[in-house]
């Protein structure tokens, strides 16, 4: 056999082998079946929302086909619907490697790219699609959800409208422009496109669910439990045509209504975490405080993440136990070990907001109290430790080991600004800035109703966190701005809050509107939008620190030496030693009615006070009046306008409207 001989032949037997190979690797007919029987009922359940099993019959598809392009762009698909875009971009990638040209890939991974946080990235897909395909539909409602995703509704709104000219009764921008135009305030708007989704798509339960929730926020609850009975009906096992009416039996107040709403649902899904929370505040309506509970734990359970629940549990026992009641200190624990946590990670902002949650549910708790005031004296109020000490034995707390710490402060605190004017600065009388807070009676949709009630109370807690600010009275709802404006001006209000919540999956928005109290006048409207863990209590901080920040900071001149000054303002109100603050004459501070400050006229300006030393509450600085003659007495004010050039605290990504947008199929 000569060599060509044999290399012919170990050719042939390469190429044999090669194809043989190749051969194995493809599936066989059965396989092909069976992979793309996976596939239709992967897609059946993604289009009946059930994202886990379309997973697992994607993955079925695979096994049996590796190389399927339609199950590894589902499976995309169907961790894009659960929040997974890590694992869903990796989904994209597999299938673009099988396919390149697929625009409805692309439009998926733009929109997957949004979900990460890539918007720049996100854009550039969308425009080069756009750029090939200029009438593209998806293309253009993936580049408006990327503008609702980054806040810019104008641009969202024209990108949607413009998918509506090429497509009149394309239902995912109707439906999007009609939540959008809702978010706006622009009611009139939304319904116009709410009835074009409702006429071009009468048997689409999504289309009927979103009227609902349009006639819900404007309280026209027949109209929304019809729209909500036809979802159900179009849609037997939908669990969020029974929320929808099961919310709507709370607002009426039949609570065996829901709770037989509820029912239903949890005979769907044992993990719906709103089902138990409508449930435990059903019972809690109904006096059942344990079982109502017990239902707060389940959403708990279901999702640890969510705050809301917790909100609400605590809030019935702050209503209904008294201060001993043992449950109360289940729930407070939960806040100390979290604060012991913050304060380990030096995030004392946060740390202290839980010590006061936990010691407003269960005050005498002596390690809360004790790790409150401790945090005190790591921020260096060393005066304001020695005052919670003291606390802690007028409760009953105390032991040697505080007595040993209240003498060894009261010595190094000897030389102090209180200590040395001989007053105690705890009792003086502060001079606050009131505030009232609204929330307006208009029922609003989201995964938990009437939550409006625990969470106007939080953001209260939160504003009472500052020195400088008032707040008399709990929270009241209202039903318009005329009701709050009047209440606000009966109660001598300096300002008035009318807050709105919304919430969408993992997303929490406030928006605030500030008022002058005795003209009405909107003088600041807040947003706060937050997403991830703790992000109602990073929204409720954020807008109550900016509130913090519009208002103007007075304090009384409380004794005087000479040209020394002793005022009623301290660190705890942002006071530093070389700070300086306008004196002005008794009683001629007046309140602006166009924007946040006090007006006063140059006349009443006696002189200017410079901190010289502080202490947690008071200060003592020097006198430096306007003019040879001495007018500055025991008495005058002293006033710092607010910083006009204070920014506002930044927003993340994907306020609530986006999730509720990204969800229309």
């Amino acid at each position: 056999m000569t060599l060509t001989d044999r290399h012919g032949r170990i050719t042939v037997l390469a190429m044999l082998v090669i194809l043989g190979c190749a051969w194995a690797w493809e599936p066989l007919p059965a396989q092909v079946a069976a992979a793309v029987s996976h596939h239709q009922r992967g897609v059946r359940a993604l289009q009946a929302g059930d994202a886990y099993q379309a997973i697992e019959e994607f993955s079925a598809a695979l096994v049996e086909n590796p190389s399927y392009y339609e199950a590894h762009k589902g499976m995309a698909e169907a961790y894009y619907r659960l929040d997974e875009y890590d694992q869903a971009l990796a989904s994209v990638r597999r299938a673009a490697s099988l396919r390149r040209d697929d625009v409805r890939l692309q439009n998926l991974e733009g929109r997957i790219q949004i979900g990460l946080g890539n918007v720049a990235q996100a854009g550039r897909l969308f425009d080069q699609i756009l750029a090939r395909e200029r009438n593209n539909i998806d293309a253009l409602i993936g580049r408006a959800e990327l503008a609702v995703a980054q806040g810019r509704t104008d641009e969202a709104a024209r990108r949607y409208n413009e998918a509506i000219r090429l497509e009149p009764n394309e239902r995912r921008a109707l439906l999007a422009l009609a939540i959008l135009y809702d978010y706006l305030e622009e009611s009139e708007r939304a319904e116009q496109y709410i009835r074009l989704a409702v006429r071009y798509h009468p048997q689409n339960a999504v289309a009927h669910l979103l009227a609902a929730e349009h006639y819900l926020q404007r309280s026209r609850v027949l109209e929304a439990e019809r729209h909500a009975s036809t979802a159900l009906t179009i849609e037997p096992q939908s669990t969020d045509a029974l929320f929808t009416l099961a919310h709507l039996a709370l607002i009426r107040a039949d609570y065996d209504e829901v709770l037989d709403r509820v029912e239903q649902l949890l005979e769907i899904d044992r993990r719906d975490y709103r089902a138990w929370y409508l449930r435990g505040v059903s019972l809690a309506e109904i006096g059942n405080l344990d079982e109502a509970l017990r239902s707060y734990r389940m959403a708990l359970t279901v999702r640890p993440d969510e705050e809301i629940p917790r909100l609400a549990a605590e809030q019935a026992l702050l209503d209904r136990t008294d201060v001993e009641d043992l449950r109360r200190h289940e729930f407070a624990q939960h806040h100390f070990v979290r604060a012991r946590s913050f304060v380990d990670r030096n995030l004392f902002t946060r740390a202290m907001t839980a010590y006061r949650r936990g010691i407003q549910l269960d005050p005498y708790n002596r390690e809360g109290r004790l790790g409150y005031a401790e945090l005190f004296r790591l921020r260096g109020y060393r005066a304001r430790y020695l005052q919670e000490l003291r606390v802690m034995e007028e409760y009953g707390l105390g032991s040697p080991a505080i007595d040993d710490r209240i003498e060894a402060f009261e010595s190094a605190l000897a030389d102090s600004v209180a200590v040395r004017w001989n007053v105690d600065q705890f009792s003086l009388a502060a001079a606050r800035t009131r505030f009232e807070i609204f929330v307006h009676e208009a029922p609003v949709t989201s995964d938990y109703p009437q939550s409006d009630h625990f969470l106007s109370r939080q953001f209260r807690n939160e504003l009472l966190a500052y020195e400088a600010i008032e707040v008399p009275s709990d929270p009241l709802r209202s039903q318009n701005f005329a009701a709050a404006f009047r209440e606000a001006r009966r109660r001598n209000a300096d300002y008035f809050v009318v807050l709105e919540f919304s919430q969408a999956d993992r997303s929490f928005q406030v928006h605030a509107r500030v008022y002058v109290g005795r003209t009405g006048t909107e003088i600041g409207s807040i947003r706060a939008n937050r997403s991830g863990n703790d992000r109602v209590q990073r929204a409720l901080h954020a807008v109550g620190g900016e509130v913090h920040a519009m208002i103007p900071l007075r304090g009384t001149v409380q004794q005087r030496e000479a040209e020394r000054l002793l005022v009623n303002l301290g660190s705890l109100h942002d006071v530093a030693v070389n700070d300086t603050l306008d004196i002005v004459r008794r009683g001629a501070l007046v309140l602006r009615s166009d924007a946040p400050g006090y007006m006063y006229s140059s006349s009443d300006v006696l002189g200017t006070w410079r901190v010289t030393r502080v202490d947690d509450l008071v200060s003592e600085g020097t006198l430096s009046s306007r003019t040879v003659f001495d007018y500055v007495n025991v008495g005058d004010e002293v006033v710092r306008q607010p910083d006009e050039s204070a920014t506002a605290a930044e927003t993340d990504l994907f306020p609530p409207i986006y999730r509720r947008i990204r969800s229309i199929r």
